[in-house]
């Protein structure tokens, strides 16, 4: 009975693993998501812990200066 509870919490464990993100703004600097590189990797392990195994890291398209480059300009 053991082996059998430790499989299911196994195959658990990779279902997790196997959930992906579509849209993450974890690139440090670049728009309106992560400001800092240890702002990205805090939202990494979140990801991770949360059974996140798969990122796809987006940004947004600005065709003017985005909101982020105008507060750098103050």
């Amino acid at each position: 009975m053991e082996d059998t509870v430790m499989e299911a919490m196994e195959m658990k464990r990779k279902q997790r693993s196997r959930r992906i993100d579509l849209h993450m703004h974890i690139l440090p600097g670049v728009d309106d998501g992560a400001e800092t590189m240890e702002d990205a990797v805090e939202m990494a392990e979140i990801s991770v812990r949360s059974g996140i195994g798969t990122v796809a890291a987006t940004c947004l398209l600005y065709t003017s200066p985005s909101p982020r480059d105008t507060e750098r300009s103050r």
